[in-house]
């Protein structure tokens, strides 16, 4: 199985509310965070260089991004085990 299979499948599984929530939260959310992080220092980068307005355009794409996650992650909610010690 290839890898963009593998992310196709987990995508669709968790749009669905199929997949574990641990998987969405940290397999999503640690490229949803290099994701931000890079688009908060591209979105300075711009306001320094006096775009202003291409800036707050990236911290609206990074809300957008943000919102997704946060959807999906929603979604799977009621896939979480609760182990019993």
């Amino acid at each position: 199985m290839s890898i963009l299979s593998a992310i196709r499948r987990f995508c669709s599984r968790a749009s669905e509310g199929e997949e574990s929530f641990w998987r969405v939260w940290w397999l999503a959310g640690i490229p949803v965070g290099w994701t931000t992080a890079a688009l908060v220092i591209a979105a300075e980068q711009l306001r320094y260089a006096g775009h202003s307005g291409l800036g707050d355009l990236l911290d609206v794409a990074r809300f957008l991004i943000y919102l997704a996650w946060f959807q999906l992650a929603w979604r799977c909610s009621r896939n979480v085990m609760i182990s019993s010690r």
